[in-house]
């Protein structure tokens, strides 16, 4: 019987589910052992993607409200995603319907554009125009998908469409009500239902070419983690530079980001409770916020020009690389030392990076490191998770 994934809020209930009933798999015994297949490569690139999008076009919203001197390249970054989107299909499906389905796509992020601008201008009528719109390319593209796939569940794939789009919908609306706090919980489901879509794709997709993908699944305990690592850390590679921004910005919705981050964190800290133990999950949880904390440290040493205080967040972190590397490589020795240690200071210069630009004016400098730490996370996730997998293969 084939299994079919529900996408969890958290990824503590993903592994609640492996952990403490052991769904069960067809795909082999070798297979289910690893997360290094050609079906779980493209799940979590397509996950990712997807789940990009979410973040993407609520910051391209947010500041087309507030007219924001970085409105062009918030834009531009969303756009970039589009590409990404894009070249998946490029090459899998006939390149008529890869272009029929970006072109849908475009349309789709310009109609959440016209619905932020209508409530910036308070056109009733606009708004509604921009919803009927947002409707209607999401049937096209889901048609479109459904026309080059058979193996495509179109009601599935249509109804977790459409709850992606209304969790963006109530973002944005909450955001425009100063009701941040729903804001960031909403882009969080946008967030997660955005990565159902993209797995379902690609598990449609692996299905409509065994040969392409070796007769590799997607649909494997360690597919699901290696997608869910991704997506935890990716949302905090992302979370943490919306910290810096808003925080240099003083914006008023500053305190719902970071709650949004610690919310992450919690995420994060029940998954190595959950694999490691509570112990070491305590000690985890103290080294992931040293490093948030120095995140701040280093906002509020640039925002005051204290130079020193700047000098010592930037040490500090540092020495955070040092000691989570030695955490993590202690724990799964599959794990290269000089390449985990080079993968953890890389998440930290993006994030400096993206801070340093925004605040120079550099708003495309800034967008990239944006997008380059979110991705760059995700190829951690998939570093981490396959050396899990490696040292419990039982539980998966």
């Amino acid at each position: 019987m084939k299994r079919t994934f529900r996408t969890p809020a958290l990824l503590l209930v993903c592994l609640s589910l492996i952990f403490s009933f052991g769904i069960a798999s067809n795909a082999s015994a070798a297979t289910s052992k690893t997360t290094k297949t050609l079906a779980a490569d493209l799940r979590a690139t397509s996950a990712k993607v997807f789940g990009e999008h979410s973040y993407m076009i609520m910051l391209a919203m947010q500041k087309q409200l507030k007219q924001a001197p970085d409105t062009q390249q918030a834009m531009a970054a969303l756009n970039a995603n589009t590409n990404s989107i894009a070249s998946l299909l490029t090459g899998t499906y006939a390149d008529a319907a890869a272009a029929q389905f970006k072109a849908q796509w475009n349309t789709h992020n310009q109609r959440f554009i016209e619905y932020a601008v209508a409530i910036r201008d308070k056109d009733t009528n606009n708004q509604k125009g921009a919803l009927a719109g947002i409707k209607s390319t999401t049937n096209m593209m889901v048609t479109i998908l459904k026309q080059q796939n058979p193996y495509i569940n179109e009601q599935k794939l249509l109804n977790d469409f459409n709850a992606h789009n209304n969790s963006l919908v109530r973002s944005f609306d909450a955001y425009a009500k100063g009701q941040y706090a729903t804001t960031y919980s909403e882009v969080h489901s946008a967030y997660v239902r955005a990565g159902t879509v993209g797995a379902s794709i690609a598990t449609a997709t692996a299905e409509r070419y065994p040969t392409r993908f070796k007769r590799s699944t997607t649909q494997t305990d360690a597919a699901y983690f290696r997608q869910k690592t991704g997506e935890a850390l990716g949302e905090h590679a992302i979370l943490s530079i919306l910290v810096m921004q808003k925080g240099n910005d003083n914006a008023p919705d500053l305190a719902a980001v970071k709650s949004a981050l610690n919310r992450n964190t919690d995420t994060l800290t029940a998954t190595h409770k959950m694999i490691f133990g509570n112990a070491a999950g305590g000690t985890f949880n103290t080294l992931w916020n040293r490093h948030i904390m120095d995140y701040q440290m280093y906002l509020e040493g640039t925002m005051t020009g204290d130079i020193a205080k700047r000098q010592a967040a930037k040490d500090d972190l540092g020495k955070f690389v040092a000691d989570l590397t030695a955490f993590q490589t202690s724990r799964l020795p599959s794990l290269n030392k000089t390449a985990t240690y080079q993968a953890n200071a890389m998440h930290g210069a993006h994030v400096i990076t993206a801070l340093d630009a925004y605040r120079a004016g550099d708003y495309a400098k800034s967008y990239e490191a944006l997008r380059t730490g979110y991705n760059h996370m995700w190829k951690t996730g998939n570093t981490l998770s396959e050396a899990i997998v490696k040292r419990y293969p039982s539980k998966f």
